[in-house]
């Protein structure tokens, strides 16, 4: 359940967390003097303690974004567990850029990330919250993705050059035709264009 301040050009809420980082939420506003914000409903009150937010990079451009991040139990009383992060893109062009950051262990139903953009819009192609159940370790020995078996993830596959599958907590990437997944990394995807470089894949 999402609901943010606004959206533009038909990038929905939904798209910041539904597993795809070739989707994106953005907002409409575009410097720092003002703010637009996504609020997440988790379902239940989970404990949680860290946030991973994936970026896509736009040629031309560094895109720069300056997040805050508060938590609730009722979606009216916020305490904010992120102030002022700064998430630049690097001038070299990465595909999807991931930013994680750990920040005291907290309990609450809802989230809200406030963002405010430098000279871009504001936008999220995807987020992640590690989540727990109050009173469970969770499991993520030897697993790429999927559950943790504390209602949490252990983590999220990303391929911007063909598909992606979890299955049995692993990534199962399929390439576009000229791509190769060539580091034998399944979380990046199909990191090579083999026509390019046909060396780096043996």
């Amino acid at each position: 359940d999402y609901e943010c301040s606004s959206v533009h050009d038909n990038h929905l809420c939904n798209y910041a967390s539904d597993g795809n980082t070739n989707n994106k939420w953005s907002g409409i506003t575009y410097n720092l003097a003002q703010e637009d914000w996504l609020k997440a409903n988790l379902g239940e009150s989970k404990c949680m303690s860290s946030i991973t937010i994936y970026l896509e990079h736009f040629p031309m451009s560094s895109p720069r974004e300056i997040i805050d991040m508060e938590v609730s139990e009722d979606g009216h009383t916020w305490t904010k567990v992120i102030d002022d992060w700064d998430l630049t893109l690097p001038s070299t062009p990465e595909p999807i850029k991931e930013f994680k950051r750990d920040f005291a262990e907290t309990t609450g139903q809802f989230i809200r990330i406030t963002g405010r953009g430098d000279g871009n819009l504001v936008y999220i192609n995807d987020f992640e919250v590690q989540t727990r159940q109050a009173g469970c370790t969770p499991d993520c020995a030897g697993k790429e993705c999927g559950d943790d078996s504390c209602g949490g993830s252990c983590g999220l596959c990303t391929n911007n050059h063909g598909t992606t599958q979890c299955t049995s907590n692993l990534c199962q990437p399929t390439c576009d035709p000229g791509w190769g997944n060539c580091d034998s990394n399944n979380n990046n995807g199909c990191e090579v264009n083999t026509d390019i470089s046909p060396a780096s894949c043996g």
